[in-house]
Order: C-alpha cells, then sequence, then structure tokens
C-alpha cells in the first residue's frame, strides 16, 4: 500500500506542492496535518500498523529536519529557501505540530517548542515577525497565540502524560470559548482554510473533552457545503478541505484525501 500516494515528497523528504517553482513554505504544517489524519485513520482501522509505523517514522524524520535551532522549527530545511529561515514560524505551522507531536508522543520536541514559545514569546506569539518570501520587507507584528494554542499544548501533554496534565482540564472549560467561537466563525464565514481548525477539534474531540469541544464539534458539523469543492461533498467539513487542496489549484497535496475516511465519523463521535 502506497500511503503517500496523495502527496508530492520533494527530494528533502518533505511534503510539498507539486511545482518546479514550490517554496516550501507549508511543508512544516503539511508534516503535522498528514500526521492528524494517520492517526485517526489507525484509530478506525483504515491504515495497518506496519502503514502507520512508516508515517510515523516519515514525520520524526521531517520534524528532525526542521529543527533548526533549540526548540525552533523551520518551514522547510532546504536553506536555499526563504522557508529555511529564521522568523517565519507562523501560528498555523505550530497547531497541526503540537498536536501532532502529541499524538505521536513526541515529548522532547514538543517540549523545546513550547519552552521556546513561553520563553522567547510569552506564549503570546509566533515566531513570525518577518513577512513569507519577503525578508527584506522589515518585520511585521507576528501571529497572537491565545487560548486556542494553549489548550493544543494543555491535549497534546494529555496525550503523553495524561494523569500528570488532568489538574489543567478545568482550565480547558475556559480555553475551549475560542474553539467554539471560532467553530461559528467557521460555519458564517466561506473560508476554506479550515485544515487546522478541524485538526482542533479533533483533538478536543478525543483528549480531555469539555462541554464547548463538543458544542464546537457539533457546530463544525453544521458548515455548508463549499462553492469550490470538486468532489460535490455535501459535508461541509471535508468540502472546505476539498475547496482549500483540490478546488484552487493542482499544485497542492491532497491531504484532503487523507481525511475523506475519517472526518465525519469523528465529528459525528459523541
Amino acid at each position: 500500500m502506497d500511503i503517500n500516494k496523495n502527496l508530492y515528497i520533494d527530494t528533502f523528504g518533505h511534503i510539498a506542492q507539486d511545482h518546479p517553482k514550490y517554496d516550501g513554505g507549508d511543508s512544516f504544517s503539511f508534516a503535522g496535518q498528514v500526521m492528524i489524519a494517520r492517526y485517526f485513520q489507525i484509530k478506525n482501522g483504515y491504515i495497518t500498523n506496519s502503514g502507520y509505523g512508516r508515517s510515523e517514522e516519515m514525520y520524526r524524520q521531517q520534524v528532525d529536519s526542521c529543527e533548526t535551532s533549540w526548540g525552533y522549527f523551520a518551514r522547510h530545511p532546504d536553506k536555499e529557501r526563504w522557508a529555511s529561515s529564521r522568523g517565519v514560524m507562523s501560528r498555523d505551522q505550530m497547531s497541526a505540530n503540537i498536536i501532532a507531536m502529541g499524538f505521536t508522543k513526541m515529548k522532547g520536541h514538543l517540549r523545546r517548542m513550547m519552552l521556546r514559545h513561553l520563553l522567547f514569546r510569552g506564549g503570546l506569539f509566533a515566531e513570525n515577525y518577518y513577512y513569507n518570501n519577503d525578508l527584506a520587507a522589515g518585520k511585521k507584528v507576528p501571529d497572537i497565540t491565545g487560548p486556542k494554542i494553549w489548550a493544543m499544548y494543555i491535549r497534546a501533554w494529555a496525550c503523553i502524560n495524561p494523569r500528570a496534565t488532568l489538574i489543567f482540564w478545568p482550565l480547558l472549560w475556559l480555553l475551549d470559548i475560542q474553539l467554539a467561537v471560532d467553530s461559528v466563525l467557521s460555519v458564517v464565514m466561506d473560508d476554506p482554510n479550515e485544515t487546522n481548525h478541524i485538526g482542533a477539534v479533533l483533538q478536543a474531540n478525543v483528549v480531555m473533552p469539555t462541554l464547548l469541544s463538543k458544542l464546537s464539534c457539533w457546530l463544525l458539523r453544521l458548515k455548508p457545503r463549499h462553492s469550490k469543492d470538486p468532489y460535490s461533498d455535501d459535508y461541509g467539513p471535508q468540502s472546505a478541505l476539498n475547496a482549500f487542496f483540490e478546488g484552487r489549484n493542482n499544485i497542492e497535496p491532497k491531504i484532503n484525501r487523507e481525511y475523506m475516511s475519517i472526518l465525519e465519523l469523528e465529528l459525528t463521535n459523541e
């Protein structure tokens, strides 16, 4: 079974756009998004143990090659491209990998990422103070990292050490307010870029769930079909993924297909 049949793997072993001029700017995020999907595939029996093992080994190699300094993960390891530079690690790149590192129990990597985030950015901002693909343009305000990211960290650590993190479960009832608000926005806005929010909802639905995380899951199921979905999928969350990865161009990795077997199943799993 070719577990990567929907993905383009570049010469560095990273998931990238299938185009000669790709810049690798989303490769780190792609790695996390695919690993999240593989976690739920093995959970539901849609991938073999050996297939999952190969996926996890590939993910670990990708993460290792992106850690260019203590706790800082580049978007892509190719030093000839902007994506390997410091100061471009966005909230979206972090989100998918916080979740994936928890599912794969990458304790050391998660600890370093979190400590760097706390020590260097106060836990309040991502480390993307330069513009993507234009480092010479000067600095900008980085992405804000608030309650949703903090909840991801707690749940990621809960995958690694459930007993030690149980004390933080009451805090999740407060932090999940942002998750619920984002689900409302997801329903009312016609934005196909929902992969990381969907990952956050999937994580919250199976790891230390709260009433608000269950509400977020229910709200997300109300999302209407996206107009640019090439598959005419009537299930809104999957339709958004289809629109983002296949409805805009023909060069994106088909990560949406990784979720087709499991997304509706997991979001309706109470």
